[in-house]
């Protein structure tokens, strides 16, 4: 997904350092990316990590003294050194083609596959020529207003095609249309036919008939 606050590459990765920075029993998540000056700043505003790491007030008694400070300067070396680190370098939903020999050719979808975090993908035969096609379901809400909830993603059908590429296919054409925060796509056939079935966080299944 490349519609976020948060964006990382190969020299500029995302991080999440883990720890119990104020050794009071308790693991804390700081979440790391970089801006444009090319500079690591936590993505937590000033309250939010206060409220993590209340040792930090004294340092950062006012917002502008917090402000446009680096992770290296907000956190000593020595926690970060002690500090689990998960990194992301890579955004985007992609596709891989196994390449034989345990290779694989990774290749980013279209751009509207990455409008949202997709969490359910499905493969299947939608059109019936013989190649496979895509469905993505995504979205995430549970998301702090600074950063905004993600929420573009109604269903993304992808037609795949003799040229191993992807073409996109609206919900208006490709009948699936769906809402909310998906976590899971599967494809039941019975007698009658394929059926898709959609699984929503805290919502309903969603059903969509084959033809």
């Amino acid at each position: 997904m490349l519609n976020s606050k948060i964006q990382a590459d190969i020299d500029h990765p995302a991080k999440l350092y883990v720890s119990d920075f104020d050794e009071n029993g308790q693991t804390e998540c700081i979440p790391v990316c970089y801006k444009t000056d090319g500079k690591a700043y936590p993505v937590n505003l000033h309250d939010d990590i206060i409220k993590q790491l209340p040792v930090l007030k004294k340092r950062f008694l006012r917002y502008d003294a917090y402000a446009g400070k680096g992770i290296e300067e907000i956190l000593t070396a020595e926690q970060l050194e002690k500090a689990s680190v998960l990194t992301v370098n890579q955004m985007q939903t992609c596709v891989f083609y196994n390449k034989g020999k345990g290779q694989f050719d990774m290749k980013p979808l279209p751009v509207r596959a990455q409008f949202s975090p997709v969490f359910g993908i499905l493969v299947t035969d939608i059109n019936h020529d013989g190649i496979s096609d895509l469905f993505l379901g995504g979205n995430f809400y549970g998301l702090k207003p600074e950063i905004g909830r993600y929420d573009a993603n109604y269903g993304v059908t992808y037609m795949g095609n003799r040229n191993h590429g992807f073409d996109y296919l609206p919900p208006k054409q490709s009948g699936l249309f769906v809402t909310g925060e998906v976590r899971d796509v599967a494809v039941i056939t019975t007698k009658s036919g394929k059926t898709i079935i959609v699984a929503r966080n805290n919502d309903a299944l969603q059903l969509f008939k084959g033809n």
